[in-house]
């Protein structure tokens, strides 16, 4: 085991900071994230791990009371010369002036030094929706907020070594519930709303899919079997470890294909990562692929946490969605794997929210927040990030009233 660089945070605080999910005291990381989700676990971690360049680092912070595990925390580091703000920040729908700061942003603070790296600094996790950047008990929440930022403080510190911290980000809180709310408007930190995660409570006495489909009002209904009509042709199968390198070329072309159309593209995953989470996970990770011959076409991505099942990465060829409904019929092949595995709730991420209404998901709001270290900029983006949830979409309600 590599001994841990140690800090001491305040009288009965130390903290311990770890480069790679190898180095983490399993126990002790365990006993903090035991019954969370498996984005916590260090399994899909050493996955990350793997799957990332030399333009992103990750650091493991174990924050302890009188040598007690008191919580966990995971940031990754990504160098900003790699990525544009624009790519972080979805500008296109605010016009021209958003541009100007964005290049504005871009030249002041991802031109590389000679220092090293202008890294992002993120709390939680870029490639997954959701609280995966803390792991603390509620009671002892209270505590941790008060030394927060000194724990912020102390890993920039720790990044010196290799670059400066131009941009931090905390994510994500919901909504009613953002415990370091008071620290973060204390440090001038923009709060912002992030794009809801939709999540489709999973009935108990849905026993199949067909019990789901009944639920449906007949206009839904209708429209389900329409959709799953369309891909009666091809051929679903899941997909192993084997599978995935044997079909790799393809796949990633599915995968880019989507991360291409992302709003937000600060990493940039290849199938690799999907790979290596399938070697690391095993049956707790599933890739289900649409096959038109020997010929993939679509695939999606799941994790089978104990208290939910989490939609994961997807690929489509968007020549084929069309005609085939690909992006819906992983929708409704979600549901079924969420009803089969007797999941009380499906969490299908981010984006095409109306779409996802449709097959019974609702909206849950999440907020971030930003700080870029020039003040000027900081206070320049601020107008930009949106305050309250979006309202421009159609929350549509597919059951059947009772």
């Amino acid at each position: 085991m590599i001994r841990p660089v140690t800090y001491s945070i305040r009288e009965g605080f130390s903290l311990q900071l770890f480069k790679s999910a190898d180095e983490i005291p399993t126990a002790h990381w365990n006993k903090l994230v035991d019954g969370l989700s498996l984005f916590l676990s260090i399994d899909y971690l050493k996955a990350l791990d793997i799957s990332w360049t030399e333009s992103h680092q990750f650091v493991y912070a174990l924050l302890y009371k009188n040598d007690l595990p008191f919580a966990a925390l995971y940031f990754q580091a990504i160098d900003l010369s790699a990525v544009k703000i624009g790519s972080i920040i979805h500008v296109e729908p605010y016009g021209k002036f958003l541009k100007l700061v964005s290049d504005k942003i871009t030249d002041s603070l991802i031109r590389r030094s000679e220092g090293g790296a202008k890294w992002f600094l993120v709390n939680g996790n870029m490639c997954a929706s959701g609280e995966y950047g803390i792991a603390c008990s509620a009671e002892n929440r209270s505590a941790l907020a008060n030394i927060y930022i000194e724990v912020l403080n102390t890993i920039t510190e720790y990044l010196k070594v290799s670059g400066e911290v131009s941009v931090f980000l905390s994510k994500d809180f919901p909504f009613n519930n953002d415990f370091l709310s008071a620290q973060f408007k204390e440090e001038k930190f923009i709060r912002f709303v992030m794009d809801p995660v939709m999540v489709v409570a999973i009935n108990p006495g849905w026993n199949d899919f067909e019990d789901y489909l009944m639920a449906l009002s007949s206009k839904y209904r209708l429209r389900a079997s329409t959709v799953i009509e369309k891909v009666a042709a091809l051929e679903l199968r899941e997909l192993y470890a084997h599978d995935i390198l044997k079909f790799s070329t393809k796949l990633d072309a599915l995968y880019q294909a989507v991360i291409g159309k992302s709003p937000v593209r600060v990493v940039h995953p290849d199938i690799q990562y999907i790979y290596n989470i399938k070697v690391e996970l095993q049956d707790k990770f599933n890739v289900k692929c649409w096959f038109d011959k020997d010929e993939p076409v679509a695939f999606y991505t799941s994790l089978q946490n104990d208290k939910e099942l989490d939609a994961h990465h997807i690929g489509i060829d968007y020549h084929l969605n069309k005609s085939h409904a690909l992006y819906q019929n992983i929708l409704y092949s979600l549901m079924k794997d969420a009803i089969q595995c007797k999941s009380p709730q499906l969490n299908f991420g981010r984006t095409a929210m109306e779409m996802k209404s449709t097959v019974g998901a609702v909206p849950e709001d999440y907020v971030a927040y930003i700080k870029l270290n020039n003040k000027v900029l900081n206070h320049l983006l601020r107008p930009f990030l949106p305050s309250q949830p979006p309202d421009k979409w159609v929350q549509r309600d597919p059951f059947r009233k009772t």
